[in-house]
């Protein structure tokens, strides 16, 4: 296996989903509430992420919050990833009409 498959393999989704909603509210303890996490295991959980894919997803010297320029890519990346899969899901949870069409 490759180095990203397994970075692949360490990073859960919902961290994904986290990093989603902290770009968004630009504030930690925000995100926190919105994700229903305390706010050491959400900046945990960011941290998490960072360090699975080794970079630093945010600048944190700035308020509020902003994406570095890594995390900018990453946004944008992610964004249509999550979208993507929640559509398979949807498509796969349909049944018999996806599975028809692929015979």
């Amino acid at each position: 296996m490759d180095d990203c498959g397994a970075v692949l393999h360490n990073i859960e989704t919902k961290w994904l989903y986290d990093f989603l909603t902290l770009e968004k509210c630009r504030n930690f303890s925000q995100a926190a509430v919105s994700r229903n996490v305390s706010q050491p295991a959400f900046s945990r959980r960011i941290r998490a992420l960072e360090q699975a894919i080794g970079v630093e997803l945010f600048n944190r010297q700035v308020t509020p919050l902003q994406l570095s320029e890594q995390g900018k890519i990453f946004h944008s990346q992610i964004r249509h990833l999550l979208q993507q899969l929640e559509s398979n899901l949807a498509e796969l949870r349909g049944g018999s009409d996806y599975a028809q069409r692929q015979n």
